[in-house]
């Protein structure tokens, strides 16, 4: 039994620990995608991982909408999505909301915060 739990035990964090690598392969190949013009991969990779609740994606998922990058420019967005960022820990996430909130006015920073909280409490999924 003890075997059993240990080979079970060892299993898990060899899943886990990949699943880590896996999600930092992707990262690195949404950046080679964005960085050689290729935005429709780009945006995939980003958009997938971001609903992971991955911060770096979500920072570049933001970006993408401030500049209108492979989708219409949307400050909303980028706000919201550099928002979550933020609050994920992405070191970057702040500097996505604050460039967004430059051409924005209040009414639409608050949509943008509510749209941030509606999407958190949905994990993410459907943002």
């Amino acid at each position: 039994m003890r075997k059993l739990i240990g080979t079970l035990c060892l299993t898990l964090s060899i899943l886990l620990g990949s699943a880590g690598c896996d999600e930092s392969a992707d990262l690195q190949q949404g950046y080679a995608a964005y960085e050689s013009g290729d935005y429709v991969n780009a945006l995939h990779v980003f958009r997938s991982l971001s609903e992971k609740g991955n911060a770096d994606a979500q920072t570049m998922l933001g970006w993408m909408y401030a500049y209108g990058v492979e989708i219409p420019k949307d400050y909303t967005y980028a706000y919201m999505w550099g928002e979550i960022a933020a609050s994920n820990g992405g070191k970057n996430g702040s500097s996505v909301r604050n460039t967004a909130a430059e051409f924005m006015t209040p009414a639409e920073i608050s949509t943008a915060q509510k749209l941030a909280e509606e999407c958190i409490r949905k994990k993410y999924k459907g943002c």
